[in-house]
């Protein structure tokens, strides 16, 4: 299993994501969504009370990540971190 950190030491399979935004000043444009059912996303803020630049979405949640956008979509194209937690040395 690949897994994509997402900051303050959290991490999420790379399958289970379905999108990373950049959120340059759009946040609320987000805290809207819902999901097909209709259903809002459970929200979870890794930023510890920090600036929030992207959103990452899965099935069920939204999490505000203070890493930007583009270097979480590197992780996940990455595949640098493997199921056991740490990196991959190849």
């Amino acid at each position: 299993r690949m897994y994509v950190h997402l900051g303050r030491g959290n991490l999420v399979r790379s399958k289970d994501i379905i999108g990373i935004f950049s959120l340059e000043d759009e946040a609320n444009d987000f805290v809207a969504l819902r999901d097909v059912g209709g259903n809002s996303y459970v929200k979870e803020d890794l930023t510890e009370g920090g600036t929030s630049y992207s959103v990452v979405l899965t099935s069920d949640r939204m999490y505000f990540s203070g890493i930007s956008a583009l270097t979480l979509q590197k992780r996940m194209n990455d595949k640098s971190v493997t199921g056991t937690g740490g990196y991959d040395e190849r």
